[in-house]
């Protein structure tokens, strides 16, 4: 008899639950939103602070087994759930979704090389 599946799922990257995303590094990246790729295709490119990647505890995708894949992906702003926290690894500061609120905090950034 197999052993049923027991996905570990990977903790919340954020104490208070939040989905966390980054900003771009750099001001020269250019990269397709997964939705809008998926819903019109491959052809628009957003820049930094039109698109944003997430953390892969909160990924966007469900794997086979109903669970988030653990992936990380890149939402436009359209795409991003309303109570997301996005960092920006310039200013070093985080924000909320609309950008009316921005605080400061200590965690993880990934530099354009773990991109």
């Amino acid at each position: 008899m197999k052993a049923p599946f027991t996905h570990a799922r990977m903790p919340p990257a954020r104490p208070d639950g939040r989905p966390l995303y980054f900003d771009l590094p750099s001001p020269e990246m250019k990269v397709p939103c997964l939705t809008c790729a998926a819903q019109l295709g491959l052809g628009h490119a957003y820049k930094r602070g039109e698109v944003f990647f997430n953390d892969p505890a909160n990924s966007p995708v469900t794997g086979p087994h109903g669970l988030p894949d653990e992936a990380v992906y890149y939402l436009c702003k359209n795409h991003l759930p309303e109570n997301a926290v996005i960092y920006d690894p310039v200013t070093q500061l985080c924000r909320d979704k609309s950008g009316t609120n921005s605080w400061s905090e200590e965690f993880f950034m990934p530099t354009e090389g773990d991109i």
